[in-house]
């Protein structure tokens, strides 16, 4: 079944993003309601996978604390500052994080429905499971879900067949060979649909790429349960 956060993704990705993410930012201070519901279609699966992984567990809490630091994030914008590449990121991450705490002073005061003395637990131990520092695996997960958004924001940009061939590539692992069999294409035909898209992404994940180790576009994403 679809859930209502889904439709609303789908609906913000629906219009070509054509723009980076630095200057999805710079629009979305200004006031550019449209480029607010890219930006927010582009981060909200990051956002839920950093709640997964501060402990907030239940779906239906995981949907709450996002669209609390979505809201957050919609009042403050006009006050972030950019600085290097990645500092959107870091500065998101932040705000989660506290949202997550914030999530658990709240529940501290429910046993029943925390988990009793395991929650309280839990709560006492989070500003070490949160401290905000990224492992190497972390960011490459970071790193493959912002791909795997990006690709589905920019695909309105490119013919099918040409999507198509980057996301079974980048995303599903499959050789170009394979994708070509699969699409009626040369293996060549699919490592230039492969570069033309990746190179649109490229500009997309300007924000981000330069605080990751690797290229952002080269694993393939995990399922982060957007």
């Amino acid at each position: 079944m679809t859930g209502a956060g889904d439709h609303s993704d789908r609906k913000r990705a629906a219009a070509p993003a054509q723009a980076t993410s630095t200057a999805l930012l710079a629009q979305a201070k200004a006031g550019d309601a449209l480029a607010w519901q890219r930006l927010e279609f582009l981060y909200t699966p990051l956002v839920r996978w950093w709640c997964r992984r501060h402990g907030v567990s239940a779906p239906q809490d995981v949907e709450d604390v996002t669209q609390e630091v979505l809201a957050a994030v919609a009042m403050k914008i006009g006050e972030f500052t950019q600085g290097q590449a990645g500092s959107f990121r870091s500065w998101l991450c932040t705000i989660t994080r506290h949202k997550a705490v914030d999530h658990y002073r709240r529940t501290r005061g429910q046993p029943a429905a925390a988990g009793g003395s395991s929650a309280q637990q839990h709560l006492q131990e989070l500003p070490e499971a949160v401290s905000g520092s990224s492992t190497a695996d972390d960011l490459l997960s970071e790193r493959a879900i912002l791909v795997r958004r990006a690709l589905e924001l920019v695909r309105p940009e490119f013919q099918p067949r040409t999507w198509d061939a980057a996301w079974r590539v980048t995303v599903d692992g499959q050789s170009p060979a394979e994708v070509g069999a699969a699409l009626g294409m040369t293996a060549g035909a699919v490592h230039t649909a492969k570069s033309r898209v990746l190179g649109r992404l490229r500009e997309l994940l300007s924000d981000v790429s330069a605080d990751t180790p690797h290229d952002p576009t080269t694993p393939a994403a995990p399922d982060a349960g957007a």
